[in-house]
């Protein structure tokens, strides 16, 4: 069964990730003009992303020092994230020529999170719905792919916009 999330620009650098009204993570941005974050999960983990190249197109997802994911964002603008233990592969892509709806997939091209951006005129940010199916509701690493996906829609779309 489908589950639905929410994120929510609280600060043009700090997202709020709901479901049922219940936050389940945040990602945040901790430098102004900087596409490194912190990603904090329900449990209290966090995960903060580290470049790991000049052009910025390999981040690894790190957890207490120690590489839990490794995303690759290719010229065509497909993320590619392996998850490292599990050597599982995902990718983000984009669904629409106007950028506002992206898609996780696995490796066997089933579709794991649907993702729809609103912009909001209030806070001059994005707000985010994102929708799983039910190939993602038995992965241990259900809550860092959210918002993981999240973080890199969001930073197309800033990175897209004028």
């Amino acid at each position: 069964m489908p589950t639905t999330y929410t994120a929510n620009c609280l600060t043009t650098r700090y997202y709020e990730v709901l479901h049922n009204h219940t936050q389940v993570g945040t990602l945040a941005y901790p430098k102004w003009y900087s596409n490194l974050a912190v990603i904090t999960l329900h449990t209290g983990e966090k995960l903060t992303t580290v470049k790991q190249s000049i052009w910025k197109n390999t981040i690894h997802v790190v957890h207490n020092g120690i590489t839990v994911m490794v995303c690759t964002t290719s010229w065509k603008g497909i993320t590619k994230i392996i998850v490292q233990g599990t050597e599982a592969v995902y990718y983000i892509k984009n669904r629409s020529i106007y950028h506002n709806n992206y898609v996780l997939e696995s490796a066997d091209k089933e579709e794991l999170i649907r993702i729809k951006h609103k912009y909001n005129y209030k806070t001059f940010a994005y707000n985010y719905e994102l929708t799983t199916t039910h190939y993602l509701e038995d992965s241990v690493h259900k809550l860092a792919l959210l918002i993981i996906t999240l973080y890199y829609v969001h930073n197309n779309l800033s990175a897209t916009s004028f």
